[in-house]
């Protein structure tokens, strides 16, 4: 009957053993589903800041493409003005070259 008690303590000290094991182990299991589900939050909350970023900066660069090809446009015109306006003293200055060379060759 000793034997017998002491095999029954010894029964319900690792039944009690497994029960603590078990629970242990549910709690390690909870712990790491939210571990998890902490951990996903984080990087698609971080993934979506990125995103957030690079859509920004990609509006920031837009508008400065739209403002250089402004200023560009502008220059451009400028330019051609400028050009046009060379040409047109260029011509005045060769026809007073050309009155000026006539009137002298009627003279001499």
């Amino acid at each position: 009957q000793q034997a017998l008690a002491t095999s029954n303590n010894e029964i319900k000290e690792l039944k009690n053993g497994v029960t603590t094991l078990r629970d242990q182990l549910e709690k390690n299991q909870i712990q790491f589903e939210q571990e998890k589900q902490q951990a996903l939050a984080t990087s698609n909350n971080e993934i979506k800041e990125l995103k957030n970023g690079v859509n920004s900066i990609r509006n920031k660069m837009e508008l400065q493409q739209i403002n250089h090809d402004k200023h560009l446009q502008i220059e451009i015109s400028l330019m051609d003005k400028n050009f046009k306006d060379l040409q047109k003293t260029i011509l005045i200055l060769r026809e007073k070259l050309d009155e000026e060379i006539n009137a002298n060759k009627k003279n001499k």
